[in-house]
């Protein structure tokens, strides 16, 4: 990096961290409910006589709702500023989370409090954090970005142990109102005072005020080539990724390796995953777009072949499980930092919201589909080489990805 592109990142941290701050501690608050809903179960299991799959109904659920409203919600934080939305969707999400503790015995109301925890959710998903830190850093963007995205994992460390002590000193409902207030307060506080969003949107009709801002149709962006590589390539890699994550300990477990082994191989992959956000961040402002995004899915493929191979080495399952783990966290950095390369600044939220949508499509396909090959084929050799053979086709896709200039 040159010295005065050095001294100009310098200067974007020192203005802008506070927004970074902001967004690692507002992004996890609505995730928290997710995380850890494994440690309420089997206390709402026995209170209300649910099944383990009427339990997680509500949750799945409120991930469809996701799916749905997230594009909106990136269109709309391309019009208002993102300030608007942050506070009261803290709020919300915390009056959401401490709402589960209101559930009863019908399967209604457990519906309906998800419903409510997603709507709310949405107002603060990533889309309107980045939308922000995109305008507010040039140089250090990328880093800024992957900084910021740490908040998507740090709930997958913190809630299980803190929702565990929670419920295991005041009980499941009180647990429920005293992790929103855990959660919510800190990032509340932090927002009010630093979270402002420095975007113009050409409101004012003053002399001297910015000019309208002039937005490409989204229309001809959606059905652009870039978009389309963009969105197929993405569905590709993370249905690729999640599939042989959450199935990672089962395959280890199938080579020969004990559970406990497996399970800690496994998490090896998740703790990996945040300095693989960081480092493909800090990559992304030194180098192409092509060159990271090929690299990242070409590791993953290579990560996947290692996997495959009929091996009880353990050194090779570690190598394998830290590579997957360290491209998993790239690939959601990646999606952050390609986008504002691609796409016109003024339709970040709404471009980038879909493409988030289609990582949560991936998610919810991946497990499903490697399920299937693993009980048609007793094995789950098949799904990692057409893991391997996904990251390659994600590979070439992403390397002939080109900005896109649609005239506005």
């Amino acid at each position: 990096m040159a010295p005065e592109r050095e001294i100009s990142a310098r200067r974007e941290w020192a203005n802008n961290w506070p927004l970074v701050l902001c967004s690692l501690l507002g992004i996890p608050v609505p995730i928290f409910a997710i995380y850890s809903l494994g440690q309420f179960l089997p206390s709402l299991e026995h209170e209300f006589g649910w099944s383990r799959t009427e339990t997680s109904a509500g949750m799945s659920a409120a991930l469809i709702l996701s799916f749905l409203v997230t594009p909106l919600a990136g269109r709309v934080v391309d019009r208002v500023n993102a300030r608007r939305l942050v506070i009261p969707g803290i709020v919300l999400s915390a009056l959401a989370l401490a709402g589960f503790s209101l559930a009863t015995a019908s399967p209604a109301l457990w519906l309906v409090i998800w419903a409510c925890h997603a709507l709310a959710a949405a107002l603060i998903g990533p889309a309107v954090w980045l939308a922000v830190i995109a305008h507010a850093f040039d140089k250090g963007r990328s880093l800024a970005m992957a900084v910021a995205l740490c908040g998507v994992s740090l709930p997958a460390a913190v809630a299980p142990p803190l929702a565990r002590m929670l419920i295991d000193e005041f009980g499941w409902r009180s647990a429920y109102q005293l992790l929103a207030v855990v959660v919510a307060l800190p990032a509340f506080f932090v927002c009010t005072v630093f979270f402002f969003d420095r975007r113009s949107f050409g409101e004012s009709r003053h002399v001297g005020a910015p000019l309208p801002i002039v937005r490409p149709p989204l229309r001809a962006i959606y059905l652009s080539p870039t978009f389309l590589k963009l969105a197929i390539s993405v569905l590709v890699s993370f249905t690729a990724s999640a599939g042989c994550l959450i199935h990672l300990a089962p395959a280890l477990s199938d080579r020969g390796f004990s559970p406990m082994t497996a399970a800690s191989i496994a998490g090896s992959a998740g703790l990996a995953a945040i300095p693989g956000k960081i480092a493909l961040g800090a990559l992304f402002d030194r180098a192409g777009t092509a060159v990271v995004s090929v690299g990242v899915m070409v590791t993953f493929a290579l990560a996947c072949a290692l996997m495959a191979l009929p091996s009880s080495s353990i050194t090779i399952a570690l190598t394998a499980s830290l590579l997957m783990g360290i491209c998993s966290g790239g690939l959601v950095a990646l999606l952050a930092c390609l986008t504002p390369r691609f796409f016109a600044p003024s339709v970040f939220g709404s471009v980038y919201a879909v493409l988030l949508s289609l990582t949560a499509l991936g998610g919810a396909l991946g497990p499903l589909l490697a399920s299937v090959v693993h009980d048609a084929a007793g094995s789950y050799a098949p799904a990692l080489w057409a893991a391997v053979v996904a990251s390659l086709l994600s590979a070439i896709l992403f390397a002939y990805a080109k900005p896109l200039v649609v005239p506005g």
